[in-house]
């Protein structure tokens, strides 16, 4: 047996080595001409496989006899065993029995064994009459030598609590849960190993959890209630409480049947639930069907994923655990325990799951109104749907600067739903999907009770439960959970709709992404590290807080009745500005027609951004605590002069006209019958602006054709020579802006 043995184990296996000595020194070898020989040999011709399995021998019964099969390898020259062990496990799975050979060797001590449930014939016969070991050819079913020996004076020593510990019927993962016991994985072991001990540890907990979660339930009596509820839902598997063994067997049976989508049965027993409103026993078939789906046979005892194809397939991924390393060790621990998309293309058969306690601990979370939030998002997917014109690139990569745990996001499309894969700092992933189409998304990401555990804690030490009962404590718990989960499902949600928004429709991408092949620097996915990949880097920067102030820029309610775009309409006798207007954003308006330029229609209405702009920019904002102005980009400092500019009464009609060839202009504002073309400039304190950068605005200036006023913000500071030549062309200028000191901000009326 593996681990380290408590004295009680110790003075056990002592005697059995006692006993078993005797009892192999008093064998019986069986001759040829035996009757029981050839049944024997029969026998191993209809049970034994071509090659027997590592560790394990096969049985059948002869009379009243039990039959151990063993290959000839382990007669260790013509050797019996030295003792044998009778050993019951219990466990969530289900209790197990298994009798065991050991041979004691100069190198280390052999061993194999037989697994049967303890009320099983083979445990019983081993009981009541002597049992026969038949030694066969490795490579064939030929018995070689048989030998008859009585283990009756060996006793059955139970493990852990008895037989009628709580148990699913899982005699498949009970056989896998006592082989990981027995061999546990040492530090230089293989990853495979690792993954494998990893991936039965997991399965056991998340079994053990739907077990608990009905059985020792703070509202056990309302659970008959919603058990009855269940049924007239025609979920039929409650039957006796804590119903543990008869939901597991159906979502079992549930998911060997052959749908047209393999999500259906997901979506009927959560809709069946729902409808039910037992919340309780919903949580209860929810975590038993991914149980189910990660089961022993599915996973291959671990080394593959189940994962949704895209086409209503189930796609078995083999992992690599070579290239996992020593992450093979936590794979299964943080891995979402619900069904996951794509895995093949948009994750990677190379790639870990994220910590579930740091990204629960450092996610963006919506600070803002939840309800606000989530109409923001569905208002950006289907603005990204209607207005679609572009697609993702596969597997581009978006960088995320302060993004708590998420440094980057991969994006894959597959037809309508585009998969984001969360890269962390150490190339770990978390999986969301949204289908903008629908207006849904989802964060696959399910909270273990490690992690509920922990944000119980937090709660508690912020004082929720203070002097309340226990079922107000639950009532409070379930609450704010609910909150907490929310307020991270719209953070993901409107984040995303922004980027999915952005590549989509924004006409010129260049403005807010640029795609360039990098392999350092980027944080990617750990089978990516050394990988070229398309990274686009955004001209924004994102902070941990999310709030309402891209709500207040992209309300649907206001804007989809009220706003018109640009565009150009039939007219003999256009107007000189409104050519010129068109010109500075790079309208092209044909002889016999006018430009109209963006407004509102209605009353009560708001600044509305235009599809140029993007999303994204709206929801970032700088960063709390920075004391230093210059840190601030670029990007930031055009955004506030723009909001300064409106703040004085001007309407922005064009921002970031192109970093490459924007002639010197980056917003573009009128008021009333005036139009101003203004070149913003972040700079350091120490970098001054030169008559060069005035000239290049003087020059956009004139190719519109007409008197237009010109303006220099920067955050730096002209030299005399700039300042003489913008005071004999017209150009003002505003330097040493600093936007965090709101007081000091100048006048341009």
């Amino acid at each position: 047996m593996g681990g380290t043995l408590d004295p009680k184990e110790r003075e056990y296996v002592a005697e059995v080595k006692r006993r078993s000595k005797k009892a192999f020194d008093g064998a019986t070898r069986l001759l040829r001409n035996d009757t029981r020989w050839h049944l024997i040999q029969a026998q191993a011709e209809r049970v034994v496989p071509r090659v027997i399995f590592h560790d394990e021998f096969r049985s059948s019964v002869i009379g009243d006899q039990l039959v151990m099969y063993i290959p000839e390898s382990l007669l260790d020259a013509a050797r019996l065993p030295d003792r044998a062990i009778l050993y019951v496990w219990s466990n969530v799975f289900h209790p197990i029995t298994t009798l065991s050979f050991f041979w004691d060797c100069t190198k280390a001590t052999k061993s194999y064994r037989g697994y049967f449930l303890p009320d099983g014939p083979e445990v019983d016969r081993s009981k009541r009459a002597p049992i026969i070991l038949a030694f066969i050819a490795d490579n064939r079913s030929e018995v070689l030598q048989a030998f008859e020996i009585d283990l009756r004076p060996v006793t059955c020593f139970s493990q852990g609590s008895t037989p009628e510990l709580r148990h699913v019927s899982d005699v498949e993962a009970a056989r896998l849960y006592v082989m990981d016991n027995l061999n546990k994985p040492l530090s230089d072991s293989s990853p495979e190993l690792w993954l494998r001990h990893g991936y039965i540890t997991r399965l056991y907990r998340e079994v053990e959890e739907g077990i608990l979660c009905i059985a020792e339930n703070d509202f056990v009596e309302t659970i008959p209630e919603e058990a009855e509820r269940m049924k007239v839902q025609r979920l039929k598997c409650y039957v006796s409480f804590p119903y543990h063994r008869e939901v597991y067997a159906y979502c079992k049976e549930l998911l060997e049947k052959k749908y047209d989508h393999f999500l259906r049965p997901f979506f009927d027993v959560s809709e069946h639930a729902t409808k039910a409103g037992s919340p309780r026993l919903r949580y209860q078939i929810q975590q038993f069907m991914a149980c189910a789906l990660y089961s022993v046979s599915t996973t291959r005892n671990g080394t593959c994923l189940p994962s949704y194809d895209g086409e209503g397939n189930l796609d078995i991924v083999e992992l690599d655990a070579t290239a996992l390393r020593s992450r093979a060790s936590v794979f299964w621990e943080n891995l979402p325990w619900s069904v996951t998309h794509f895995y093949r293309d948009a994750v990677g058969v190379g790639n870990f799951p994220s910590n579930q306690l740091d990204f629960y601990r450092q996610v963006p979370l919506w600070h803002g109104d939840i309800r606000e939030g989530q109409e923001l998002a569905k208002q950006l997917m289907a603005e990204a749907f209607a207005l679609k014109s572009a697609i993702i690139p596969p597997g581009a990569y978006h960088p995320i600067d302060r993004g708590g745990c998420l440094a980057a996001v991969r994006l894959h499309e597959f037809e309508k739903e585009v998969m984001a894969t969360f890269c962390d700092p150490a190339g770990g992933f978390i999986q969301a999907s949204m289908c903008p189409a629908d207006g849904t998304w989802k964060i696959h990401a399910h909270p273990s009770r490690v992690v509920k555990n922990e944000i119980h804690e937090r709660f508690e030490k912020a004082g929720l439960f203070a002097g309340k009962t226990g079922l107000e404590c639950s009532a409070i718990w379930d609450a704010e959970f609910d909150s907490l989960m929310e307020r991270l499902d719209v953070g993901i949600g409107v984040f995303l709709a922004a980027l999915i928004r952005d590549f989509w429709v924004v006409e010129r991408r260049e403005k807010i992404f640029s795609d360039k092949l990098q392999t350092k620097k980027v944080r990617r996915l750990h089978a990516d590290r050394f990988e070229p990949v398309t990274i686009y880097l955004p001209r924004v920067r994102y902070v941990t807080d999310l709030n309402d102030r891209a709500r207040n820029h992209l309300s649907s309610k206001t804007r989809k009745p009220h706003q018109v775009n640009e565009h150009i309409r039939r007219c003999e006798n256009a107007g000189p500005a409104q050519i010129a207007l068109a010109k500075a954003i790079g309208f092209s308006v044909p002889k016999g027609y006018t430009f109209v330029k963006r407004h509102r229609r209605g009353e009560g209405q708001i600044e509305r951004q235009y599809r140029s702009l993007s999303a994204l920019q709206l929801l970032g904002t700088p960063p709390p605590g920075d004391s230093k102005s210059f840190k601030d980009d670029w990007l930031e400092f055009e955004r506030n002069t723009a909001h300064w500019l409106q703040s004085q009464g001007w309407e922005i009609e064009q921002w970031g006209a192109s970093r490459r060839g924007d002639r010197g202009v980056d917003i573009v504002a009128s008021k009333q019958d005036r139009l101003a073309l203004v070149q913003c400039k972040y700079w350091a304190p120490d970098m001054v602006i030169g008559p060069h950068i005035v000239r290049e605005l003087v020059g956009a200036r004139s190719s519109i054709g007409i008197q237009i006023e010109a303006v220099i913000v920067t955050s730096s500071r002209l030299t005399q020579e700039a300042k003489k030549f913008a005071s004999e062309t017209g150009v003002k200028w505003f330097e040493n802006v600093d936007y965090l000191v709101r007081s000091a901000l100048p006048a341009f009326e």
